[in-house]
């Protein structure tokens, strides 16, 4: 199991990926995302909440259950929900 604990590692993991570059498309500078450049679609937003980094990652639905069934993940945020 990878476990990172800065922003840092995890946009260094992101950009070994083929074609990806890192985004601040929003006025907020703690939002930063992962895109691919063909489409420039986000597939990974970082951010700071609490003291911790947070990280949405998208994927496949089909690779979403294999990750829930082999690591302990957090339940899916829900907007307005404080945790």
């Amino acid at each position: 199991m990878i476990t990172m604990t800065e922003r840092q590692e995890i946009l260094d993991f992101g950009m070994t990926f083929p074609d990806v570059y890192i985004d601040t498309p929003f006025r907020d500078d703690n939002w930063v995302l992962l895109r691919y450049r063909k489409n420039k679609r986000a597939f990974a937003w970082t951010y700071e909440r609490k003291g911790h980094i947070w990280v949405n990652v998208k994927v496949d639905p089909m690779w979403r259950a294999v990750c829930d069934r082999s690591h302990r993940l957090p339940p899916p945020f829900v907007a307005g929900e404080e945790r």
